[in-house]
């Protein structure tokens, strides 16, 4: 299998610089999942060309001029997320589950005929709420044993670079870095140049476990006004707020399990990461009803700037067959930056059955390639150098790409029956993804509902499934074993809403 093309290693020349965002960052939190209401969900999201649901605020805001009735609801969910690794041969698995909310909001609508019934602007409606639009909570494990390579190579190769490094700045040049392996004795100075340096591990041959666990959401706050001309053309527009939390933390460990290496047992890594922020984007759409049958939707989501404010830390305990060994606490990390989310278009058409239900199909472009990073603009010119690197890898690895949501509803009498797929394309370039593992989606989505005069009660089920890669760390000299995920996500949701 192919490695990831990385294009650069992030520089570490200036302690202020941190060792947190990647283009596997931007990508993390450029990604969209389907949520919000029940129903939403059920029918797998593709709602562009429908309306008078909450869940649909985030996606074509047009959807609010359909509501003929103010409307409150609340959607709490449960959801649990599988990761099977596949390392040197070696399979895993971990489960995580967690209860969160998916949805709450408020739409009031107005009705514009009441003082003048020849006005053919027949409603003028706001809304606003919170819908869940990422969910990054789950556990993956993998081991196995490396016969090449250890993880203090990578440390190495940074210290020998060019002329190497003096001891006396490896500590301020790497503190997040090469440092750890420094400080705790797994790399010494060569005795005949001591700005090069030798690992205590020079040949592989140890075991390798990591744990990595990730929790938090991105949640979307929606401030939504929309009116309906003639019940034929839907316009509507979203203020979106998205409010974002995440949390890494991983234990990392290599062990000398056969007693082969001079002078090694074993060391632990422990790595912490908080990422929080909040951002600001705007949506605008419309729906066109050409007849009872048929509708037409689209929609324009602007890129997303969102300012976040990261926290890290990382400890290393080595210990030596000839001493007790060292550990080394890296200083207490924060920087604050701002990353840049793909825009979007969304196209849509549903047939409506009158009394019986809808069948409607979304179709999304979204252009990956357009994420990038923002520093400081009076950063030191090494930050500058991160920032444009970094946006370098984003331009060489990344694509637009092509998403498909396609879902129906059959009605009878207060019973709703929905089923819902869904298709999210890659976003890498080709030849940049390893085989097998290029990040696309798929969603199977089912649901059911009570809708009464003013209540209505709704349940759904969405299956997410999709193949990453891990890459643990890299070498210039030599190829690293990845790590192959397998990951499969559920969430049941349930929303109760009310109408008044």
């Amino acid at each position: 299998m192919k490695k990831f093309v990385i294009a650069l290693g992030l520089l570490f020349s200036c302690a202020a610089i941190t060792k947190a965002q990647s283009d596997e960052d931007a990508l993390r939190f450029s990604q969209l999942t389907v949520g919000g209401t029940a129903r939403f969900i059920g029918a797998g999201g593709a709602f562009g060309a429908l309306g008078a649901d909450f869940g649909s605020l985030s996606f074509n805001p047009a959807g609010i001029g359909v509501y003929r009735n103010s409307e409150m609801s609340f959607t709490p969910s449960v959801s649990w997320t599988n990761s099977r690794t596949n390392f040197l041969n070696i399979q895993n698995e971990t489960t995580e589950s967690r209860f969160n909310v998916s949805n709450f909001g408020v739409v009031f609508a107005s009705d514009l005929t009441r003082k003048n019934s020849v006005n053919k602007w027949k409603r003028l409606n706001f809304g606003f709420g919170a819908n869940r639009t990422n969910d990054f909570n789950r556990s993956t494990y993998y081991r196995g044993f490396n016969e090449d390579n250890s993880l203090v190579d990578y440390y190495l190769e940074e210290l020998n670079e060019g002329n190497g490094t003096p001891p006396s700045q490896i500590t301020n040049n790497y503190p997040f870095s090469a440092a750890l392996a420094w400080e705790s004795y797994l790399v010494n100075p060569n005795f005949s140049d001591t700005n090069h340096y030798y690992s205590v591990i020079p040949d592989g041959h140890v075991q390798q476990d990591k744990l990595i666990d990730e929790s938090g959401s991105a949640t979307e706050y929606v401030f939504t006004v929309g009116s309906n001309y003639d019940d034929r053309l839907f316009l509507g527009a979203t203020f979106g707020m998205p409010s974002l939390h995440y949390t890494s933390t991983s234990s990392y460990v290599e062990t000398d399990v056969n007693n082969e290496i001079s002078n090694f047992s074993n060391f632990q890594l422990y790595d912490n990461l908080a990422t929080s922020g909040i951002g600001f984007n705007g949506k605008f759409g419309l729906a066109y009803m050409v007849n009872e049958w048929i509708r037409f939707g689209g929609a324009f989501h602007s890129p997303t700037i969102y300012y976040l404010h990261d926290e890290y830390s990382s400890y290393i305990n080595a210990v030596l067959d000839t001493s007790q060994g060292a550990s080394y606490s890296t200083p207490y990390g924060v920087y604050d930056y701002a990353l840049v989310t793909p825009y979007r278009a969304i196209g849509s058409a549903a047939i409506f059955f009158k009394q019986y239900g809808f069948i409607s199909v979304d179709y999304e472009f979204v252009d990956y390639g357009y994420m990038h990073y923002k520093f400081n603009n009076y950063a030191p010119v090494e930050e500058q150098a991160v920032e444009n690197s970094l946006n370098q890898t984003i331009d060489l690895k990344y694509k637009s790409a092509s998403n498909i949501r396609v879902g129906g509803e059959f009605a009878y009498e207060i019973f709703r029956f929905r089923a819902g797929f869904g298709y999210y394309g890659s976003p890498f370039k080709e030849g940049i993804a390893t085989e097998g593992y290029d990040y696309s989606r798929t969603n199977i989505s089912g649901g059911f509902g009570l809708k009464l005069n003013s209540f209505t009660i709704d349940a759904a089920y969405m299956h997410t499934s999709s193949k990453e890669y891990y890459q643990p760390y890299s070498l210039d000299a030599e190829f690293v074993p990845g790590v192959g995920i397998d990951k499969n996500a559920g969430n049941v949701v349930v929303t109760m809403a009310y109408k008044f």
